[in-house]
């Protein structure tokens, strides 16, 4: 987790990691995550976010067993996101990397 300072001189908290198909962490910090259930994961922020932050995901893994996968924020918050992780047809367990961002 990182606090920057921008331009006009408010502060922006930066939150970025990667979580394994189980939920787990696999690396970042300011975060903890757990699997809700198949496909489904919670990213909780250590510190809130004052306003409604951004968030951005994107799947992670090789892309030959990858490449039909997506991910989507379904809910999202001062104190978290959910996303769910899906192939065209079904809910799938896949890890996958992100980023959030937003007035600290």
């Amino acid at each position: 987790m990182t606090i920057l300072v921008n331009q006009s001189g408010g502060q922006v908290q930066h939150i970025h990691g990667s979580v394994d198909s189980e939920g787990n962490k696999m690396w970042g910090e300011g975060f903890n995550c757990r699997r809700l259930s198949k496909g489904a994961y919670l990213i909780e922020f250590d510190i809130p976010f004052v306003g409604q932050p951004t968030v951005v995901c994107t799947i992670k893994g090789d892309p030959q067993s990858t490449f039909n996968i997506s991910v989507g924020i379904v809910e999202t918050d001062i104190s978290k996101f959910v996303c769910f992780t899906s192939a065209p047809d079904q809910v799938v367990d896949c890890g996958f990397s992100f980023i959030v961002f937003g007035d600290a």
